[in-house]
C-alpha cells in the first residue's frame, strides 16, 4: 500500500492534523491506527491494486488462450455476454 504523507508538524497548542481527516490530534501516530479516512483509503488502494492484479492476470489468462487456439487455426472472439471460438 501507499506509504502515509510525512508527519506534519505540530502547531503552536502541539496538535497536528490528520492528513486524512480534519482532526487535531495530540498523538498522530495513535490517530492513525484508529482513523476512518485513513482505514479508507488504505482499503481502496488494496482493492485498486487487487482488481489490478487480476486485470494482469485475466490478460495472461486470454494470452494463453490465445495462443493454443492459434495452434489450432482458431481465434477467440468475444461478444458480450457471449464468447466463441470460430476459425481464424
Amino acid at each position: 500500500m501507499a506509504p502515509s504523507p510525512p508527519s506534519p508538524t505540530p502547531d503552536q497548542h502541539g496538535l497536528y492534523g490528520c492528513p486524512h481527516c480534519t482532526d487535531a490530534v495530540t498523538d498522530l501516530d495513535a490517530h492513525l491506527e484508529t482513523c476512518q479516512a485513513h482505514r479508507e483509503q488504505q482499503l481502496a488502494e488494496a482493492r485498486r491494486l487487487l482488481a489490478e492484479e487480476q486485470r494482469q492476470q485475466d490478460e495472461a489468462c486470454r494470452a494463453e488462450i490465445e495462443a493454443v487456439l492459434a495452434k489450432y487455426g482458431r481465434k477467440l472472439v468475444v461478444t458480450q455476454p457471449q464468447i466463441t471460438i470460430a476459425p481464424a
